[in-house]
């Protein structure tokens, strides 16, 4: 199955050179993923949460490295007239496979974000588990819908699969595509909710590291928006850059959030707490 189309979304009307395109952003993410990663690990700040989406990147990364070699396999002129398919089977479905599981390794990560303590809420001597984020705040109908969103977020990927390879435009693709602006929904309704609970004054403050998980959340909704409105719309040049600068944004904002410190309670605004670091390293974050 044809991934790149040359549509009204298309940079140019040479598919070859479309298919290009859409792949340098996930290029990009894939070697930007790599290095964070690298320091991560370095630094002893590799979490659970951060490797979904680093995953995410790395299977972006893998999905435009399958994407180019079916290119080179088929040829050039083959490639332009949509010839050949036959002999690059394989990377095809690899290509799929790999980009359906990038969609399900960034919602998982957002999953796992929504229900971090929020930043700048301090740590309570009791019942800490139960800061403003956490779904046990709610009791059973917080576990309910906690489970229940994971399994919709674990079911985006294999409906993406199944539409890919098997049953293209279809009911199941529909489905596919509403279940990811349903997600997406629910997702920025608990941030929004986290930052209603927290006990953090003044309010922007929480707000601001949730600015960019909002965002890409905004972006998911619009890319499943997109894909109702037009077929495989995710699969266009616009769609896959849109795609890689949500998860670049998520990984900046990782990466300001575990090494940029906070200020304890009554220390003098912008003085550093640590004059002998230059960074100084948290706990990692509750998830609950």
């Amino acid at each position: 199955m044809s991934s790149v189309q040359v549509t009204g979304f298309s940079l140019t009307d040479t598919p070859v050179l479309e298919y290009f395109l859409s792949d340098i952003p996930l290029f990009c993410l894939g070697i930007t993923a790599l290095a964070l990663f690298t320091f991560f690990v370095f630094m002893g700040r590799l979490n659970l949460a951060a490797s979904y989406l680093y995953a995410s990147s790395l299977f972006a990364f893998g999905g435009a490295i399958f994407d180019i070699s079916q290119i080179l396999e088929r040829g050039i002129d083959a490639t332009n007239e949509n010839a050949a398919l036959g002999t690059v089977t394989g990377l095809i479905d690899a290509r799929e496979v790999a980009f359906a599981l990038a969609f399900g390794t960034r919602y998982l990560y957002l999953w796992a974000f929504v229900a971090q303590r929020p930043r700048h809420e301090p740590r309570s001597v009791i019942g800490d588990a139960l800061h403003s984020a956490s779904w046990l705040r709610w009791g059973v109908p917080g576990l309910l819908l906690k489970f229940g969103l994971l399994g919709a977020v674990l079911a985006i990927p294999i409906l993406q699969i199944l539409w890919r390879i098997d049953t293209g435009n279809s009911p199941v693709y529909t489905t596919e595509s509403a279940l990811q602006i349903g997600v997406s929904i629910l997702l920025l309704a608990k941030l929004l909710l986290n930052l209603f609970l927290s006990t953090v004054c003044p309010w922007w403050r929480p707000f601001v590291p949730y600015i960019v998980p909002v965002l890409a959340l905004l972006v998911n909704a619009g890319l499943g928006t997109g894909n109702v409105l037009f077929f495989k719309f995710t699969e266009t040049t616009l769609g896959r850059f849109l795609q890689a600068v949500a998860t670049y944004m998520l990984l900046l904002n990782m990466l300001l959030v575990t090494f940029y410190n906070v200020p304890t309670p009554g220390s003098r605004r912008g003085r550093p707490q640590n004059t002998h670091a230059l960074v100084v390293l948290h706990p990692a974050p509750e998830i609950d």
